[in-house]
């Protein structure tokens, strides 16, 4: 009884640290800043004047940047997938290491899925006992 509260206690906590990470990353993903605190300067920003009109320029990359961002995100969703079924046949070091190949494949880390990525991950943990990580 008093493992089954601790395990309720410890996904809670996960949740929490979860949520915490997706906000915190949603706040930095706002201010769009690089290491020197510097607004971040978008390459159409540095085109040299020859090049293609920055409409176009911006289109395209916007498009293929979309593209990109849709297949890193099927990847990030497969990999948790694994990890799912890693979970439920009660291997959670493998799990851990699939979710946390999701998070890394996904291109937005504010995206909301990311946080399930993280809460999954730390359900892993919490089920190794391994709280602090």
């Amino acid at each position: 009884r008093g493992r089954a509260a601790a395990a309720a206690a410890a996904a809670a906590i996960a949740a929490a640290a979860a949520l915490a990470l997706y906000i915190r990353s949603r706040s930095r993903a706002d201010l769009a800043l690089d290491v020197d605190d510097q607004p971040v300067r978008s390459v159409l920003d540095t085109a040299p004047a020859s090049a293609a009109p920055a409409s176009a320029t911006a289109s395209a990359a916007g498009e293929a940047e979309k593209a990109s961002d849709e297949e890193l995100r099927e990847q990030a969703k497969r990999a948790k997938e694994r990890g799912n079924k890693r979970f439920q046949g009660r291997q959670f070091q493998r799990a851990i290491e699939e979710y946390t190949e999701a998070i890394n494949i996904s291109p937005d880390k504010s995206h909301k899925d990311v946080s399930v990525f993280y809460g999954n991950r730390a359900q892993c943990f919490a089920s190794l006992d391994k709280h602090a990580e």
